[in-house]
């Protein structure tokens, strides 16, 4: 998704119209949990989150 937003903004810089573009939305949303930010924050992540969740970062 950064690469295409990169090359949006290239084609912007270059002059092109931003109302001309195609508009773009995500096909597939990712959960991923970090839970020793979680923990830093004072977050209590559920265990049927966890369970739902893409990957957890440890």
């Amino acid at each position: 998704m950064f690469k295409r937003a990169a090359a949006l903004v290239d084609k912007i810089l270059k002059g092109g119209k931003p109302a001309e573009m195609p508009f773009e939305q995500a096909t597939k949303l990712e959960l991923v949990i970090d839970k020793r930010a979680a923990k830093a924050l004072g977050i209590t992540v559920s265990k049927a989150r966890l369970l739902s969740a893409d990957a957890i970062l440890e």
